[in-house]
């Protein structure tokens, strides 16, 4: 049997929008609306309320950042001295085995030209 042929027409369009993808954004948008009808309508009974939700809102919002920023402050300074460490092993083991990477001071008694 041949498959159905999909063909653009307003009534098609219209029965492939009441499939589930798109009708339950067809629902939560009417949904949706329907809240906002209703606080504009109410607005000054709804007004205590929603400023409650704002502020729980703001109160979840800062929490989180300042938790976010602690936990970013104790990696940071957990994870420098490791860091280091871990350089100076790589170092150390460069040094090692290539000697002529190893950084010596100027000895004091070996004379050098200086431009005055």
């Amino acid at each position: 049997m041949l498959e159905e042929i999909f063909i653009p027409t307003p009534l098609n369009i219209a029965l492939l929008m009441l499939k589930p993808p798109f009708i339950y954004i067809i629902i939560g948008l009417i949904l949706f609306g329907s809240i906002i009808g209703i606080c504009f309508a109410f607005w000054e009974t709804f007004q205590p309320c929603i400023f409650v939700i704002l502020d729980i809102v703001a109160v979840l919002v800062r929490t989180a950042v300042a938790t976010g920023k602690a936990f970013y402050w104790c990696t940071a300074y957990i994870v420098f001295p490791i860091k280091e460490t871990l350089f100076g092993c790589i170092d150390g083991a460069d040094v090692c085995l290539k000697p002529y990477k190893k950084k010596n001071p100027l000895k004091v008694d070996v004379p050098f030209f200086q431009y005055v």
